[in-house]
């Protein structure tokens, strides 16, 4: 991913997270979504495929943060964007 899908990326996530829309994704056989539980609280859950409920992986306290979390295999999520599939922002 280049420099200015990256920038493009973050932007469109964070105002999604803000604004309290969930983001959902698959990745190395497994669903994620990220989401915003409260004012100071961001959570990224992973589920296995077909399962209802999930594992909360990771926390942080601004959108922002999220994007330095290496909860993906040891990679963030702008190291994995290439490789995740079934993006959906809802």
């Amino acid at each position: 991913m280049n420099p200015k899908e990256s920038k493009e990326l973050v932007a469109q996530y964070t105002e999604a997270l803000t604004d309290y829309h969930e983001i959902e994704f698959k990745y190395n056989n497994h669903e994620y979504s990220l989401e915003r539980e409260s004012e100071e609280q961001y959570v990224i859950w992973q589920f296995e495929p077909g399962a209802n409920t999930g594992t909360k992986i990771a926390t942080a306290k601004t959108p922002e943060e999220i994007f330095e979390l290496k909860c993906f295999d040891g990679k963030t999520i702008l190291e994995i964007d290439d490789s995740a599939t079934d993006a959906i922002v809802f």
